[in-house]
């Protein structure tokens, strides 16, 4: 079974005819979007948190589950689990095959008599049956939000949050989904503290009363103070109408973490192009000697959509800069071939300013679709996280985008093998056809790979 470039799941994918509208999308991949200001000095005021209030949580293919980490599973059920007066959701999707455990808990959730509100996207083909049955509850109400009219190209519900009892909340990328549960890479956090749970319910409620299609005036949020310490900062994107003027954009804030960065910046996104600027960021980053390093899902140089060429063009730009990057495909992992993928949006910056969020790097990651994401300072976080991030960049599947973009690799797995616990993977040459890496697995763990080295020294792969 070979993998070939993928076509499935476009994160930026609109139903319409996309040719008229791929002029203005080239277009906007190399503007700067005309998003309200950020407070740089927010981000030196930001205090070390330790972990006591924070808890990371991952999702991992099988073959890279660390038993010491938290798994996206476990503590979203636990957090359902624990909720006793409120749940509020806001997502892309909920999908009722997710997860056992993680359904168990809402069903009780909803009969113990939780109230529960749930905001999901708009989408054309949209998946309702798991979201139609909590709904005939009394106490659950479900409302479809749809940011598609709000612009010209494409918006959608795209922040995965959870609120629970106004305390406790949850930022990252993780979809709630069989992949986002069980076979993607992705980074999540949950936060206990009330005055982060209160803004995020303010921006919840915005959001519920305009799928509602009801009049609203602007939740009252704090704005950010001008000083003092700070424990985190929150950032949003959203189209003009929900982008509230106290909560400050994801995109200076995400340039301004870059442009503070002194010794290293290690990022981990599912779709990365150059729209907003962020990508000009990294390269003055690597040109002032900061360290960079990327780590991107393959699918955003393989999917053949014409809206991922701004990605093609932004990996291409990343060959001959002095910024890491590497390209990971984890279709060949797991217990689903071609499935699995690099869906983290995180970033740490000198170690211990982390940056953990739902966006892509895109226009409608940045302007058209509804997004959060949190900053904060924790050095203990931090280590963790970069063990986290060095390992998936040493994976024998993740190649530096210049060896990435020369040999255009196709993976091939046994069909037998595809979706076995044992199985051997081999990255063939594209333009050759001839294989140039093998990765054995046994029992769903890496334990032998070879590289064809006439072929790889060739490549100069690092």
């Amino acid at each position: 079974m070979i993998h070939w470039p993928r076509l499935h799941r476009s994160p930026i994918r609109p139903l319409l005819g996309c040719l008229p509208f791929l002029a203005l999308f080239l277009w906007g991949a190399s503007a700067v979007g005309a998003i309200t200001g950020f407070d740089e000095t927010a981000l030196p005021r930001l205090v070390d948190q330790g972990d006591a209030r924070i808890r990371l949580f991952f999702t991992e293919p099988p073959e890279l589950v660390t038993p010491d980490h938290l798994t996206s599973e476990r503590a979203m059920v636990e957090l359902i689990e624990a909720a006793r007066h409120e749940i509020l959701f806001e997502a892309y999707y909920i999908q009722k095959n997710l997860s056992p455990r993680f359904v168990r808990a809402l069903d009780r959730a909803a009969r113990r008599g939780v109230a529960m509100r749930i905001i999901l996207a708009e989408l054309t083909h949209k998946d309702e049956q798991y979201a139609a049955e909590l709904a005939a509850f009394p106490n659950v109400q479900v409302r479809f939000l749809d940011l598609k009219k709000d612009s010209f190209l494409y918006g959608a519900v795209h922040t995965k949050t959870i609120i629970v009892d106004r305390r406790f909340s949850t930022f990252g990328g993780v979809n709630y989904s069989y992949m986002g549960l069980n076979e993607n890479r992705e980074t999540n956090v949950l936060i206990d503290d009330e005055r982060v749970a209160a803004t995020l319910r303010a921006l919840f409620d915005h959001d519920w009363a305009k799928a509602g299609g009801e009049t609203q005036s602007p939740p009252e949020i704090p704005t950010v103070p001008r000083a003092g310490p700070l424990d985190f900062l929150i950032v949003e994107a959203a189209p003009a109408g929900l982008n509230h003027p106290a909560v400050p954009n994801l995109q200076p804030a995400l340039i301004a973490m870059i442009r503070q960065a002194k010794r290293e910046i290690v990022y981990e996104i599912d779709y990365y192009t150059a729209f907003g600027g962020i990508h000009e960021e990294l390269l003055a980053a690597a040109a002032r000697g900061v360290e960079v390093t990327l780590l991107i899902e393959e699918r955003s140089w393989s999917d053949p959509n014409p809206l991922y060429e701004p990605a093609r063009q932004a990996i291409r730009a990343l060959a001959g800069s002095p910024v890491r990057a590497r390209i990971w495909s984890l279709a060949p992992y797991g217990r689903i071939f071609n499935r699995g993928m690099m869906h983290s949006k995180a970033m740490v910056v000198d170690g211990d300013l982390i940056f953990i969020g739902s966006n892509n790097i895109s226009k409608s990651g940045l302007l058209y679709s509804r997004e959060l994401g949190v900053i904060f300072r924790s050095a203990t976080l931090g280590r963790r996280l970069l063990a986290v991030f060095r390992r998936d960049l040493a994976d024998p599947l993740a190649l530096d985008v210049a060896t990435f973009l020369t040999v255009r690799p196709l993976y091939e797995v046994p069909r037998s093998d595809a979706e076995g616990k044992n199985k051997t993977i081999r990255l063939i040459d594209g333009r050759t056809l001839r294989p140039f890496r093998t990765i054995e697995v046994q029992n769903r763990r890496v334990v032998r790979v070879i590289d064809h080295a006439s072929l790889v020294e060739n490549l100069g792969e690092k």
